[in-house]
């Protein structure tokens, strides 16, 4: 008589399920990026348990054509999330399949509170993170200074440029936090460890985030000492391939990075460091007709790091048709430098919208500009390195062509202004711009007049 219960029992175990399994039914939501105040687009999507995924539109709308009824556990992944330090976010939800479930970034004040222990201002910027020693231990005690450039007024009223510091110390965990910074700024961040290893030290340039909240985990880099008790520096191996969103090999790709020498990709895309130094490390890929794309890498002694960089192609402005030959040369060369995505370029219609030519060239990347009595000025801020921190130079002036000087330019206007191109590093510099200056410019600015085009 026992067998039969047994296996009345098995038979509504294994039958319950299965009478559950077929009660499914569509499930929708939001994802809402709180930080921003405004949808997740390209978002991915899980029901802990599934396989499937969705991935979020443009308005950060989901949908999965069929879920089980009931509760469920939704994460989502995303690149920002990854940026501040989330990674992943998961929420529980009864799925009943009319409900459209929202789930948001939180707060700005939601991630600031806990890590500042402070209530911080709704419009300021929060950057946290850990310091690492070389064996990825923390790095307790390591000073940590934040930098940026603000414009202020001076003791005689005149609007002028200055570089302001956060200054902290990581603790006995290595965490470290700089709260209440400007919003969508970009940043200097100096780290150094602590005591007699203060010569350890790493700089890093920060891009602007409109996210508002920045993590990062920096790696001191290693030290040792050679038979002559001399410091000698110690250095890791990366390598890694450059590929289009298609998957598609870029040849002749520029990598490039502080204290590394600059190498291109062979035929299948690949790149090789040999002896890159240890710590946290920025390297930058630039390619012709591409985006270029920077990325923080960690780099450890004696290991080999595998790095893959995805580039997007450039969109390029549509052709312009002129009939006088100068003039058409002028234009394709402008076209040509576009095209290949290398500078930083604002054209007639966003210089239309500037008050004064100052502005025409506030917000472009590692470009400063110095207000004064005098009219303005321009520096580049150059590649960072341990060495000599992040330093400036005077970029070469080219106005319609032509070498030319600041005075110049602070007599012209933006409605004079066909297009501006600005060019950050010697190894951008386009070849036209070249003559005369010997490899020694930092960067080119350069100036396309209307008049010039005869417009």
């Amino acid at each position: 008589m026992l067998l039969p219960v047994a296996v009345a029992v098995l038979a509504v175990a294994v039958a319950a399920p299965a009478a559950r399994a077929q009660d499914v039914r569509p499930l929708r939501g939001v994802v809402f990026d709180s930080l921003r105040q405004a949808p997740l687009a390209e978002a991915v999507v899980r029901v802990r348990g599934s396989t499937g995924l969705a991935t979020t539109d443009a308005r950060g709308r989901f949908r999965f054509d069929s879920v089980a009824a009931g509760a469920v556990v939704l994460e989502v992944e995303h690149a920002l999330l990854d940026s501040i330090g989330l990674f992943t976010l998961a929420a529980r939800v009864q799925h009943d399949g009319r409900t459209e479930h929202r789930l948001g970034v939180p707060s700005f004040a939601t991630i600031a509170r806990p890590v500042c222990g402070r209530a911080v201002g709704a419009d300021s910027a929060l950057l946290y993170g850990a310091v690492l020693d070389a064996n990825g231990g923390p790095a307790g005690g390591a000073a940590v200074a934040v930098s940026w450039l603000a414009v202020q007024r001076t003791t005689d009223g005149k609007l002028g440029q200055q570089r302001l510091t956060y200054a902290t110390t990581a603790d006995s965990l290595g965490r470290f936090a700089a709260c209440g910074l400007p919003a969508d700024e970009p940043y200097t961040l100096d780290v150094r460890a602590a005591g007699a290893d203060s010569g350890r030290r790493v700089v890093l340039t920060l891009p602007a985030q409109a996210a508002r909240v920045l993590r990062h985990e920096v790696m001191l880099p290693a030290s040792a000492v050679d038979a002559t008790d001399s410091v000698v520096t110690v250095t890791g191996v990366v390598r890694g391939t450059v590929r289009g969103l298609q998957g598609e090999a870029i040849v002749g790709a520029r990598v490039s990075g502080d204290e590394v020498p600059e190498v291109l990709t062979d035929s299948a895309g690949r790149f090789f460091l040999p002896r890159v130094p240890t710590g946290s490390r920025q390297l930058e890929v630039i390619a012709l007709g591409r985006t270029p794309q920077s990325r923080l890498v960690q780099v450890r002694a004696r290991d080999t790091l595998e790095v893959a960089f995805t580039l997007e192609r450039v969109t390029t402005l549509a052709g312009v048709r002129t009939e006088a030959t100068v003039v058409g040369e002028l234009v394709r060369g402008y076209e040509e430098r576009l095209r290949t995505g290398l500078g930083r370029f604002r054209d007639s219609v966003e210089l239309a919208r500037m008050p004064s030519m100052a502005s025409a060239f506030d917000g472009l990347p590692n470009l400063i500009v110095r207000r004064g009595a005098g009219g303005f000025g321009l520096q580049l801020r150059t590649t960072p390195s341990i060495a000599t921190g992040v330093t400036t130079c005077a970029p070469r002036v080219f106005i319609d062509g032509r070498p030319d000087d600041m005075q110049q330019l602070n007599l012209l206007q933006p409605r004079d202004i066909a297009w501006v191109e600005v060019y950050t590093r010697p190894g951008l510099i386009p070849i036209e711009f070249m003559e005369g200056i010997q490899n020694r410019a930092c960067g080119v600015v350069v100036v396309m007049t209307k008049r010039k085009l005869g417009r």
